[in-house]
């Protein structure tokens, strides 16, 4: 009985040994659980000093809320000054065009009295004409009966005085009408120039004021550029160590904000898991800050695998089950990854181990553990 109980166990253990698969994973160089959204860092753009810090790590920031107010006491007096300026600018420009327009519409006026002038001299010139042709005519009239006394030579002679004193009236109409309309013509070419002279000091005005805007904006931009904001909603996750006071460079790292939402898996493994760590495979993590005895591990899935090595390491990302989170995930947790690269028998191990040492370069070994199908 001995014997026989012997040798069915033996047979069983040879039955496992040869049959029996076993789980091997591919063990990290180094992990950490990262936000799966990308953290946002936050760089001063200018060279400053501080005179204020209203971050506290950890805390919850809101999209535009002020982090870092560095010194803007100059930019602030340029503004000023370029305020005035502008302010002085405006004045000047809607002076400028009141003045504008009351010459523009004195203009139309002269051009309403030379019209209703012209008209109207025509018209007297035209009436004065009519009457030193009729006067002529009755002249001439006068003269032909006086020719033939039917007439006092008397007669003949006023009646050609009266008609040499209407063609003098038409005369000094038209000169007049000339005359007035020449003082119209030289009003006129006055006013158009002193219009034409206002249009470009309001084009200068105007072009002063674009670049007093011009000025301003920068000056705007350059007090934003001081004022450091963060660009998005989350929690401060690390913060340089500035104090009013300090001055910072431009690029200098400040703050770094971690946006709400899922965390990620951020591992590296060796060289040697080219090719052995592929998307879709199962891994599990223990976190250094939560022995696992106590709180578990993480499962989770490989998503994306780094195409080449860098920096002697191969990056590797993983989605983490939600299933398995029973630890307060945070940002930067570090801790150790291990995925589950292949399935052998405790036969082909052994194989495998005797190899390591007909092998010249030795892969590293794989941690395994045993799976029930």
């Amino acid at each position: 009985m001995g014997l026989l109980i012997s040798v069915l166990l033996l047979l069983a253990w040879l039955l496992w040994f040869l049959t029996a698969q076993l789980e091997l994973r591919q063990s990290s160089l180094s992990a950490r659980i990262e936000a799966a959204a990308r953290v946002h860092p936050v760089d001063p753009q200018v060279d400053g000093t501080v005179i204020a810090v209203h971050a506290v790590l950890g805390q919850m920031v809101q999209q535009g809320e002020l982090i870092v107010q560095l010194d803007d006491a100059p930019q602030r007096q340029y503004r000023e000054e370029a305020l005035r300026r502008l302010d002085a600018l405006e004045e000047e420009l809607r002076a400028a065009h009141q003045e504008i327009r009351r010459e523009e519409e004195a203009l139309g006026s002269l051009r309403q009295a030379q019209d209703v002038s012209r008209d109207e001299t025509a018209r007297k010139l035209e009436a004065a004409r009519g009457m030193a042709a009729q006067a002529a005519r009755e002249a001439e009239q006068m003269s032909q009966l006086h020719q033939q006394a039917f007439v006092p030579e008397a007669d003949d002679r006023r009646a050609r005085t009266h008609a040499q004193e209407l063609r003098a009236m038409a005369e000094v109409a038209r000169l007049s009408g000339t005359r007035l309309q020449r003082e119209y013509e030289q009003e006129g070419s006055r006013r158009r120039a002193h219009l034409e002279e206002l249009r470009r000091q309001l084009a200068r005005l105007e072009g002063e004021r674009g670049q007093g805007q011009a000025v301003l904006s920068r000056l705007e931009g350059e007090l934003e550029r001081r004022a450091i904001r963060a660009p998005v909603r989350g929690r401060i996750g690390g913060l340089s160590h500035v104090r009013p006071g300090s001055f910072i460079a431009a690029g200098e790292r400040l703050v770094e904000i971690v946006p709400p939402g899922p965390f990620q898996i951020l591992a590296v493994f060796g060289p040697l898991a080219a090719g052995r760590v592929r998307p879709g495979q199962r891994a599990l993590m223990r976190v250094d800050a939560y022995p696992w005895l106590q709180f578990g591990t993480l499962n989770a899935v490989v998503t994306r695998v780094a195409s080449e090595l860098r920096e002697g390491g191969l990056s590797v990302e993983l989605e983490i089950d939600p299933s398995s989170e029973r630890i307060p995930l945070e940002h930067g947790l570090p801790g150790s990854v291990e995925v589950s690269v292949a399935k052998s028998t405790p036969a082909e191990l052994v194989l495998r181990t005797l190899g390591l040492f007909l092998n010249p370069n030795p892969s590293p070994p794989l941690s395994f553990n045993a799976v029930s199908r």
